[in-house]
């Protein structure tokens, strides 16, 4: 019992830590979409969060956002990160996981092939994808950046991120006979450094100590989706690329 009551006092003090290394600001650019979602977890189903990715920071400032928007997690939160990040911050990132419960899971990105810690872009994927399919089944919360692999300096064009999740989760619903993880909720988060806001300037450096803003997009459910736009990778993928763009600012989506 003491050494519980001692981890969790742990836990706390290194939230308290990241929160002033990492402070942000938090806004609604679909009024109630915290509150769907909260919701929707408390009824014991899945999330999946999407954010934006122009710089280093904001992986750790979705976490921090997700922790603390669903304080009462089934599991840990199930978080992609370059390998080359992952071999370079182990220390740091076993920190918070202490303090916010995550399990990161290494891949390889272009940068990681261009610095010459891996081969090749599946390296990791696999693993990512089944613990995010675990992830899902158990009501669990699931973050991917929207943007992964591509160049943090620009929006660019849709990648296959979303598609590769939904249609994963599609395939194990009908190899199970379960309809369950269709009730998947999906929030989108563009995260911009508060000083860049209007112009863009240094917003893609190290933004350590810097205010980020977090705007939180559209709460939207799997089901729907497929619904609306069907299940073609091209189809989900605009889709998903239209719901982050709202939220996020013009000098970023159009350069």
């Amino acid at each position: 019992m003491a050494e519980i009551q001692a981890h969790r006092l742990f836990s706390s003090a290194l939230r308290g830590i990241l929160s002033v290394a990492s402070p942000q600001e938090v806004r609604e650019i679909e009024t109630g979409s915290i509150q769907r979602a909260q919701e929707h977890y408390r009824k014991g189903f899945p999330i999946l969060s999407l954010f934006s990715h122009m710089s280093r920071e904001d992986g750790p400032h979705d976490l921090k956002f997700l922790a603390e928007e669903f304080p009462d997690r089934r599991g840990k939160i199930v978080m992609p990160i370059a390998l080359h990040t992952h071999t370079s911050l182990k220390p740091v990132l076993k920190l918070t996981d202490i303090a916010y419960g995550v399990d990161w899971r290494p891949i390889v990105t272009q940068r990681t092939i261009q610095e010459k810690k891996g081969k090749s872009t599946i390296e990791g994927l696999r693993a990512y994808l089944e613990q995010a399919m675990n992830a899902f089944q158990s009501g669990g919360i699931v973050s991917a950046a929207l943007q992964a692999g591509g160049d943090l300096h620009t929006y660019g064009e849709p990648t296959t991120v979303f598609s590769t999740l939904a249609r994963r989760i599609k395939r194990i619903n009908k190899d199970k006979g379960v309809n369950n993880q269709a009730n998947v909720g999906i929030q989108f988060i563009g995260i911009i450094p508060k000083h860049s806001l209007l112009d863009g300037r240094n917003a893609h450096g190290s933004q350590t100590l810097r205010t980020m803003r977090l705007h939180i997009g559209e709460f939207a459910l799997l089901n729907d989706v497929w619904n609306e736009v069907g299940d073609e990778p091209k189809s989900l993928d605009l889709w998903a690329h239209r719901q982050m763009k709202s939220t996020l600012p013009d000098w970023y989506t159009k350069s």
